[in-house]
């Protein structure tokens, strides 16, 4: 038996679509730099409690101290996405 594999590994790239492989990685990559980033920096980023309630401030536009604005108990939309 010989160890040459049945279908090259170009081939199968070509046949199932991923010319643009190396591309598709760097995006991957970037996504999750992103994120570590934003999980690295999350407590500068939103700086507030994400379940603390605060009804004064209950249903508020963007501003920018609330960037995504509040919800109906008070709590800031970013923080809690975050």
């Amino acid at each position: 038996m010989s160890s040459r594999p049945l279908i090259p590994a170009w081939r199968l790239r070509l046949r199932f679509g991923f010319r643009n492989g190396r591309l598709t990685a760097a995006w991957g990559l970037a996504i999750l730099l992103a994120w570590l980033v934003l999980a690295l920096f999350a407590p500068w980023i939103a700086p507030f409690d994400p379940i603390a309630q605060n009804t004064d401030i209950s249903l508020i536009a963007p501003t920018l101290a609330h960037p995504f604005g509040t919800d109906n108990y008070g709590r800031d939309i970013l923080s809690r996405v975050i």
